[in-house]
């Protein structure tokens, strides 16, 4: 392990099922061994292209499935175990609720709202089939579904299990637990938690993307392009969590078969097999590969130094970025309001959920030409989740699509914009209205400037005309260079004022979800009369 210290951590996990809904029949080995149509693609291949590497891999097995295929599916993990490679429980618990609860119905238990004592015989149940095959307590956990609860959790750590592969961050009903995108961390009774990596915005994408083998932005290319996508995946989320997190692949053991139309894994996925291949050689080549097991014995050993969570149904997240809100950090003399991932304050957050509440009007930005000035990454964010924008960024700064002075942008055309989007600029801008009246003049009809600004706790604000307080914000040296500075304060009563002349305007308040503070944005659509001083 020496050699490999200075490295980052991966572990690669399969989750060996045969659920009867995706095979007509013989689920077993077309579901895991990939035995069908005269050919095998399934554990096997995958175990012999993990050897000829030389990496570990961990194979998750559903035990609960024995209750359908009885010793067909411990063979299974009599094999995988006999082959050396680490076989841990997985859990679609639904298969055991007949035999330990005597209840027809296979979905009356399910493990977020289970009993203790229910879930104490589910984990029990998982003990002793991995007890049986491999003659070792089991040492880490996935359940089905990536379902857990509190009571569940107790469960797995008091029947000894170590490490837990299951939390999944999504913003969807679905999901069990809504505590934010974590990179590992310890539930609060000591058992280890591997998440499930995500990415949001991921290459622009409007949702978040997993570390899934099968998730569509890892298999749209051809095999250089897909290999290129990982690595960009690994490379964003190591960035976010830290070198100390392991990132874990999901495989399952049908992966290198394609659905057909009646929704079974009949098609071969010879792409998949030629991916996964690649991909264990440019993991190895760049990363620490561990098996799950592994990191157990090492947790065993000696327990990492990880963030203790508590099991709860949700927690406050940052609406952009997803990341806990106990994560928070102190900001501008305000306590725990600033997102140390996105680096969002209370007017970024709150503007997301003003869009989706529909504050502004539908789709304000879909497929839009959009001028963001000033781009603060919480915004670029942002925009990465709305639908195909046309984004042009701007500043007087340079690092952008367009380095100008909105006081007067000769670079571009009149009515260009739909939405122009400026977060925290006005109170910066020498000239107030020549950067009105600019901004009037390059969006179209109907087009709509949304702004927010730090508003003075006072009803009228003030011009600042003192050469120091002007720089102390920016410094001398750029109020110099390039005329930023501040240059006023609004008041909550003369915020809007400010903007009338040049524009019909709508002040809406929202209040972070995160901090309770509350967050002011004008709505601004250009008057583009021949009385306004914009003069379009």
């Amino acid at each position: 392990m020496d050699e490999h210290a200075h490295k980052r951590r991966v572990a690669l996990t399969v989750d060996v099922e045969a659920h009867p809904i995706r095979a007509a029949e013989d689920h077993v080995n077309r579901l895991i061994w990939g035995r069908q149509h005269g050919r095998e693609a399934g554990i096997q291949t995958m175990m012999d292209m993990a050897d000829r590497h030389g990496v570990p891999m961990t194979f998750f097995l559903d035990y609960p499935e024995a209750e359908l295929y009885g010793d067909d599916l411990l063979d299974v993990g009599r094999e995988i175990h006999r082959r050396g490679h680490d076989l841990q429980p997985h859990c679609h618990a639904e298969y055991l609720v007949k035999r330990l609860f005597g209840l027809d119905d296979m979905w009356a238990v399910r493990l977020p709202t289970a009993t203790p004592e229910q879930c104490r015989a589910i984990a029990e149940a998982l003990a002793a089939y991995h007890a049986d095959i491999t003659g070792r307590p089991p040492l880490a956990h996935r359940s089905g579904a990536y379902l857990i609860g509190p009571n569940y959790l107790d469960a797995l750590k008091s029947a000894g299990f170590i490490i837990d592969a299951s939390y999944y961050y999504l913003l969807c009903p679905a999901s069990s637990m809504l505590l934010g995108d974590y990179g590992g961390f310890r539930w609060q009774n000591g058992l280890r938690e591997l998440p499930i990596p995500l990415i949001p915005h991921f290459r622009n994408l409007n949702r978040l993307v997993l570390w899934n083998f099968h998730a569509r932005p890892f298999t749209v290319g051809n095999l250089a392009e897909n290999l290129q996508t990982h690595r960009e995946f690994l490379r964003a989320w190591f960035n976010r969590h830290g070198d100390g997190a392991v990132a874990t692949l999901v495989l399952h053991s049908w992966s290198f078969w394609k659905m057909d139309a009646a929704g079974y894994f009949t098609i071969p996925a010879d792409e998949m097999r030629e991916l996964l291949d690649g991909l264990l050689a440019m993991l190895k080549e760049e990363y620490e590969i561990v098996s799950v097991g592994q990191l157990a014995e090492e947790e065993r050993a000696a327990p990492a130094p990880l963030e203790a969570v508590q099991p709860a149904v949700s927690a406050p997240v940052c609406p952009i970025c997803h990341e806990p809100a106990s994560h928070f950090q102190d900001y501008n003399n305000g306590s725990k309001r600033r997102c140390p991932f996105c680096g969002s304050v209370e007017r970024q957050r709150t503007l997301v959920d003003l869009l989706y509440a529909g504050a502004f009007g539908p789709g304000v930005f879909h497929q839009r030409d959009v001028l963001h000035i000033a781009p603060g990454r919480p915004e670029k964010l942002l925009l990465r989740r709305m639908q195909q924008p046309r984004v042009t960024t701007l500043n007087i700064l340079p690092g952008c699509d367009l380095q100008a002075d909105i006081q007067a942008m000769p670079e571009l055309a009149d009515n260009s914009f739909d939405v122009v989007l400026a977060s925290e600029v006005f109170r910066h801008v020498r000239d107030l209205g020549k950067a009105l009246a600019e901004i009037a003049r390059v969006l179209r009809p109907g087009g709509l400037l949304l702004c927010s600004d730090c508003l003075e706790n006072a009803d009228y604000g003030r011009e600042i005309t003192d050469i120091d307080e002007q720089t102390a914000w920016y410094g001398r040296e750029k109020w110099e260079q390039y005329g930023i500075g501040d240059f006023r304060r609004f008041g909550r009563k003369d915020w809007e004022m400010h903007f009338q002349p040049w524009f019909v305007t709508r002040l809406v308040k929202a209040d972070d979800r995160i901090t309770g503070s509350p967050a002011w944005w004008l709505a601004c659509t250009p008057r583009k009369g021949e009385n306004t001083p914009c003069g379009a």
